[in-house]
Formats: C-alpha cells, structure tokens, sequence
C-alpha cells in the first residue's frame, strides 16, 4: 500500500485549469514523482509548465503505471511537445493526444455522434 492507501488501483485522473505554480500543478508534479497510482491523465485548458513536463517525462520513463496521456486545449511549448512524443513513440505511453479542443466538446461531439446513429 503506498502513502495514500492505494494498492493495484487504476486511476483516470480528469484535470482542468492546471496552471504554473497553481496547487493543482504542485500536486499532480508530486503525484508523478512519488506516487505510481496515476495510470491514466487527461489534463484540460491549461498550461503545461517545464516542472511538470519534467514530472510527466519522470512518471512516463520510470513508472509502469502510467501509460495513457491526454491534453485538450493546452499551451505545450513545441520542444516539451516533441519530448513527450518520444515516450509514446519509445513505447513508454500507450496512448498519447494532443488536442486543440476542450474535453467536454469532444466528449459532447462524440456522444451525439453516437445518439445519431
């Protein structure tokens, strides 16, 4: 069991409105450097900062766990774009997007998708 009371959980891990030095991004950086329970994260309208693209590489790199990453209508510098890239293509990621829409369109375009069927 880790420091949360965690064990062989898997964990989706919906974030919105993370920005630089916002709690939100200390946080989530802690949870990527110590923690192993975050296995899939999408992160939503915010700005990805070199800490936590370093986190997000550190969890991508050395932890098993954490496979799936998603960013919907995000600032990511090109270079930190293209050194998360390298994980999905070193096969460290599983799945990997990058999306100029927000989550909750996308999500709503596909559910009406569905509906229309």
């Amino acid at each position: 069991m880790d420091r949360n009371g965690f064990k062989d959980e898997i964990f989706i891990n919906n974030l919105l409105n993370v920005q630089p030095s916002n709690q939100k991004e200390a946080c989530l950086i802690e949870s990527l450097q110590h923690d192993e329970f975050i296995s899939r994260l999408c992160i939503s309208s915010s700005t990805i900062s070199s800490k936590l693209t370093k986190a997000l590489l550190h969890a991508g790199e050395k932890r098993d766990t954490f496979t799936y990453l998603e960013l919907y209508n995000c600032q990511v510098r090109h270079d930190e774009q293209a050194k998360l890239q390298s994980l999905y293509e070193n096969g460290r990621l599983h799945q990997l997007g990058f999306y100029e829409q927000p989550r909750w369109l996308m999500m709503l375009e596909k559910t009406n998708e569905s509906l229309n069927r």
